[in-house]
């Protein structure tokens, strides 16, 4: 039995992963991290796991990811599933670049 991401296009394996993996580094570290500083109080952790949840609840609700039929194994994504997963890692990258610290020069001392 071929598990069921592996009968998806190669899009969806490569792709996907990277957008969690780049918003978990933006965040500060794997969702499991997030969701135990959570539990002890911390407020950006929080924030990432109710954004986590309610991105969870919107590709449900607007059916980015196909469901799997009856009998069958295989897991589809919809056009609008890739072009949300493509605009997902835009923003992060952009983020990414736009929040990196900047190296500032040195006083000129004269």
């Amino acid at each position: 039995m071929t598990p069921p991401l592996l009968k998806t296009k190669t899009y969806i394996p490569t792709v996907q992963p990277a957008l969690v993996g780049l918003a978990s580094a933006l965040a500060g570290g794997c969702p499991a991290r997030q969701l135990v500083l959570t539990g002890e109080g911390d407020g950006s952790a929080t924030a990432f796991a109710l954004g986590m949840t309610a991105g969870a609840a919107l590709t449900h609700n607007f059916a980015l990811a196909k469901p799997c039929v009856e009998g069958a194994m295989e897991v589809t994504i919809s056009p609008a599933g890739m072009i949300a997963v493509v605009l997902g890692l835009v923003v992060c990258l952009l983020f990414g670049f736009g929040m990196r610290e900047r190296e500032t020069p040195p006083p000129s001392g004269g």
